[in-house]
């Protein structure tokens, strides 16, 4: 038997030096992936993700800075940009 399928990747997102990323995945905008990192689940969006298995340890914004999530809205404290806490995704506000 053949299992096919897509993995779908987001906008803006690194992939580190030696990353694998199985099938049937989902990294959503914005993520950072570790170098040698083994991604065998799906990832909502702005995370840093490492490890073997990957392990989200820190939210990002798209300007690569460490974000506190604290509440429902955060505030990046190098470029200033706006997100919204939806579920388990940080979703950009308009400016």
């Amino acid at each position: 038997n053949v299992v096919g399928g897509s993995t779908t990747i987001g906008n803006n997102v690194w992939l580190g030096i030696n990353s694998t990323i199985n099938q049937l995945l989902s990294i959503g905008e914005s993520c950072f992936i570790g170098s040698g990192t083994l991604v065998s689940k799906s990832f909502s969006s702005h995370r840093l993700v490492v490890g073997s298995p990957a392990r989200s340890i820190a939210r990002v914004c798209h300007c690569r800075s460490r974000l506190s999530v604290e509440e429902n809205f955060v505030e990046c404290p190098k470029c200033h940009s706006k997100y919204k806490l939806i579920g388990e995704s940080l979703i950009l506000q308009e400016i």
